[in-house]
């Protein structure tokens, strides 16, 4: 599957002119404009959300059933900016925030808010929806593009190459280490 979804992201690409990661200007590297794995697909549960802290940015992966895709938020809900990370993917698929229960799709929209009124509309505002991030998988993981959302599909996922080309010649060993450091450190 990884592989299928890699090819989807690299067919668009070849048809629009590839962006270099850190963005459009070389004179400036804009940490925003690349893909970055956040996880092992595999260390993944689909049946709860997950917390992710991304550039200083917390965010919330999730496993879309509608759209069969890992979906990635920031872990925010718009109604009160109560962890999205905290609440439950509901009987209907979507990402259900701990607070007052408000539903979101894959796409970030709001589907659901259980205080309203009989035939409200406040779902359909734009104020009522998350901020959804672009998502890939390659070689086995999840990658997030933090950047505007409209350059992901022309911005290359970092993969190995050698791995693509001859992924039975190679034994992957999956290990993960969680470094706190900051700009300092380096």
């Amino acid at each position: 599957m990884s592989s299928m979804v890699l090819q989807s992201v690299t067919s668009q690409t070849k048809a629009v002119q590839e962006l270099a990661a850190g963005g459009s200007d070389p004179e400036v590297f804009d940490w925003q404009e690349v893909w970055y794995p956040v996880s092992y697909i595999e260390d993944l549960d689909k049946s709860q959300p997950t917390r992710f802290t991304l550039l200083e940015q917390d965010i919330v992966l999730w496993w879309d059933k509608h759209e069969q895709m890992w979906r990635a938020f920031v872990d925010q809900c718009p109604h009160r900016l109560a962890p999205l990370s905290e609440g439950r993917i509901n009987q209907d698929g979507w990402l259900e925030c701990p607070y007052h229960g408000w539903a979101f799709s894959g796409t970030g929209q709001c589907e659901v808010i259980p205080q309203q009124k009989e035939r409200g509309k406040a779902e359909i505002s734009q104020r009522a929806c998350v901020n959804s991030l672009p998502t890939t998988i390659a070689q086995g993981l999840l990658f997030v593009y933090p950047g505007q959302a409209e350059n992901a599909a022309q911005t290359k996922v970092p993969i190995v190459d050698a791995l693509e080309e001859d992924p039975d010649g190679w034994i992957c060993l999956n290990t993960f280490r969680d470094l706190p450091y900051d700009a300092l450190t380096l």
